[in-house]
């Protein structure tokens, strides 16, 4: 399996080429439509574990 890895071999053509951090209300308001619904159960799965966080 590890040999099936070649991160040398990446793509040209990346599907993110940037990112930050962000709050999830953020990341919510910034998501496109239809993937609005993953995000919100994302920020109800993962809210009890980011109290207290803060953005970097």
């Amino acid at each position: 399996m590890k040999r099936e890895i070649n991160l040398a071999n990446a793509a040209t053509d990346p599907e993110f080429s940037e990112w930050k951090w962000a709050t999830l209300e953020e990341d919510f308001e910034q998501a496109v439509d239809y993937k609005r619904p993953i995000h919100e159960k994302f920020k109800r799965t993962f809210r009890p574990y980011l109290v207290g966080a803060t953005k970097c």
